[in-house]
């Protein structure tokens, strides 16, 4: 994330085995200590054989104010968000949430109002949340599926284009596209 100086950038990973996300300072002078906050769910080897849980983007808005963390394979507040503070690095106000299926891809909309989320499984492979309804405490987030999942590990990555679009990697060399990313539904 570009910081908030407009020189400087935020290289944002979260530690294995723990509840850290480590913030690193990048300036002319190089990469810099991590600013740690401990916030947000364990990622680690909790079922004892695997890594799965390493599996899932951390992706931010693309205004720096909010942090989105999927995290795979697993069933229960496997999608989080945080409040993101563009001078200090810190990640504080987490609001996590649970989905159907192994969340994998994050990207926010343009307008930083909507956030996409691709699914490995579950009947949902696109899905939509309205953060602004949240936000303004209007109840819960409100959830779109975009597009349904046909057969399991069907959509991937979710990047937002130069062009405004967002495209979605899916199986068997198919980029799909969402042509209106800031509208709902």
């Amino acid at each position: 994330i570009k910081h908030n100086n407009n020189k400087d950038y935020w290289i944002i990973t979260h530690k294995w085995n723990t509840a850290d996300y480590y913030v690193f300072p990048l300036t002319e002078n190089g990469i810099g200590a991590p600013i740690i906050s401990s916030i947000g769910s364990f990622h680690g080897n909790i079922w004892g054989t695997d890594n799965d849980e390493a599996i899932g983007y951390i992706q931010p808005s693309h205004d720096g104010a909010k942090i989105a963390s999927a995290i795979c394979y697993r069933t229960e507040n496997n999608i989080e968000i945080f409040d993101f503070n563009n001078n200090s690095g810190k990640l504080t106000h987490l609001l996590q949430f649970s989905s159907e299926g192994f969340a994998y891809g994050l990207c926010f909309s343009p307008d930083n109002r909507l956030l996409y989320v691709s699914f490995f499984t579950g009947n949902k492979g696109i899905v939509q949340y309205d953060l602004h309804s949240y936000s303004n405490k209007k109840g819960p987030i409100r959830e779109n599926c975009i597009s349904a999942n046909l057969k399991d590990y069907s959509f991937g990555a979710v990047q937002l284009g130069p062009d405004g679009k967002l495209y979605i990697a899916r199986v068997d060399n198919y980029l799909d596209i969402i042509h209106h990313p800031n509208k709902k539904g």
